[in-house]
């Protein structure tokens, strides 16, 4: 089934600039070349932020590792979103298991701040998870689950290098760290999320 570009470009007028702008670093992996280019004539049009289309450009092609490391040393000379701390940040990703009898919840978060920060969140969600997330069949294994991934992850937060989930966090948010490379006040907005 083959979309008309004339409805794309109609639905991408009708975008305020904050939605098309949203749409455009976060959620515009996999457009056609086609839409790309309505998505690049919005941005002209409306004046925007030349970032926004590379942004577009950069979520449609792969990247290198070297230009992941480069993502993550951009992320890593922020602050930290938590305690304002200004020492290099790394990643973390934790699960957090609420189950109730019968049915569960499960979240993921990614999380980047500095290690001290990391430790405390990870910590908490492990914490939550022992606390409500057996409360099921199913909550026992996913907390099982929550169990590995602290242990997995939480051994990374003190590195220098960037771990695997900044790398990871960073490859999910490679068309805003493109869009706003260079501005350090929208870069921070990422990891404040």
């Amino acid at each position: 089934m083959r979309v008309d570009i004339s409805v794309v470009q109609e639905r991408y007028a009708k975008m305020s600039n904050e939605e098309l702008i949203r749409y455009a670093t976060l959620d515009a992996k996999g457009l056609t070349p086609a839409a790309q280019q309505v998505i690049a004539y919005e941005v002209d049009k409306r004046n925007l932020h030349p970032g926004i289309f590379d942004a577009v450009e950069a979520q449609n092609r792969d990247h290198s590792e070297e230009e992941i490391y480069a993502y993550c040393e951009t992320l890593q000379g922020l602050d930290c979103p938590l305690c304002r701390k200004t020492v290099p940040l790394n990643g973390t990703f934790s699960r957090q298991v609420k189950a109730i009898i019968f049915s569960g919840h499960t979240s993921d978060t990614y999380t980047v701040a500095c290690p001290d920060c990391l430790d405390k969140t990870s910590k908490t969600a492990l914490h939550k998870s022992l606390l409500q997330g057996w409360w099921s069949p199913v909550g026992i294994f996913r907390t099982l689950s929550a169990i590995f991934i602290y242990l997995r992850h939480s051994k990374h937060h003190h590195d220098e290098a960037p771990s695997p989930a900044l790398r990871q966090f960073a490859r999910l948010h490679v068309g805003p760290l493109t869009a706003y490379r260079g501005d350090r006040r929208r870069l921070q907005s990422i990891i404040t999320q």
